[in-house]
């Protein structure tokens, strides 16, 4: 899942990040699908330009996974952002989403191997990269 800075943080689905972000900043709840243990494998859009960036320049025809094949729980992202935004409001925990896949972390070996390229930006980084860049749009909203 790719996350990060322009975002659409109204949205009210798809971009977990981007909402619970959101929805923290503005003091709102948080409701997690399911249980919070499934994962995702979280990765910085700034890491998605670079290796995007490796693949116009090293790349062969093929497909890459660009990742960091490190998953991550729902309920971790909710602890991280509830810290870096101050956020004191338990989780609302709602009905699993139908066809929601339970785990997911990729295998970046190839990019890795023939570009030359890894994740940089580590997920408390780029989470408060991501919170930081939301506070400013939300005030600037706000004014």
């Amino acid at each position: 899942n790719i996350y990060g800075a322009r975002q659409d943080f109204a949205a009210e689905e798809g971009r977990v990040v981007a909402i619970f972000a959101s929805r923290m900043i503005e003091g709102k709840p948080v409701t997690i699908d399911g249980d919070g243990s499934q994962s995702r494998d979280m990765l910085h859009v700034g890491d998605v330009a670079t290796a995007n960036l490796a693949a116009l320049d090293r790349g062969d025809d093929g497909t890459y996974h660009v990742s960091t094949g490190v998953p991550v729980t729902v309920n971790d992202l909710f602890r991280k952002l509830a810290i870096l935004t101050e956020y004191k409001l338990e989780p609302r925990f709602g009905p699993s989403r139908k066809g929601d896949v339970y785990r997911i972390a990729l295998d970046n070996t190839r990019a890795h191997a023939e570009l030359g390229w890894e994740p940089r930006i580590q997920l408390e980084e780029g989470l408060r990269l991501t919170v930081d860049y939301f506070r400013e749009q939300i005030a600037r909203l706000r004014a």
